[in-house]
């Protein structure tokens, strides 16, 4: 029985549907139930048991969130981009700055100077280079 069990996951499962079906190993979405991935994401966004300031606020983010992708979807654009959680968080760190800088010495176009060049960087990673004139 063991050898025929052995020979039949080897043969069927890893050599006829093949291990890319059956394994999370590196993938982006870690299940099958997408409902259940949903409620991952939940729990990490809202965290376990928020007062209810913080759920309502968060509550408002994701509505806008779903709405802004929904009209995205709606005009065949692209829902989410590819930008890694460390590329957010060094371009949040950009602005972030910009916004230190701004209170310490109330350079207004300093401030938006910096926060336009973050910008820039983030969309010349996006898309490219513009075109050349």
């Amino acid at each position: 029985m063991e050898i025929f069990l052995i020979g039949y996951v080897q043969n069927f499962w890893l050599v006829q549907v093949g291990p890319e079906l059956i394994t999370v190993f590196s993938s982006e979405i870690r299940t099958n139930n997408y409902l259940e991935s949903f409620h991952n994401q939940l729990l990490r966004f809202f965290g376990m048991h928020p007062n209810i300031w913080d759920f309502i606020q968060k509550l408002r983010i994701l509505e806008n969130q779903y709405y802004v992708e929904m009209f995205q979807a709606r005009q065949n654009l692209t829902i989410r981009d590819q930008t890694s959680r460390g590329e957010r968080a060094v371009n949040t760190a950009l602005i972030r700055r910009a916004i230190e800088q701004l209170n310490e010495d109330n350079d207004v176009l300093r401030c938006l100077r910096s926060m336009g060049q973050a910008n820039a960087d983030y969309l010349r990673r996006q898309i490219g280079p513009p075109p050349s004139p």
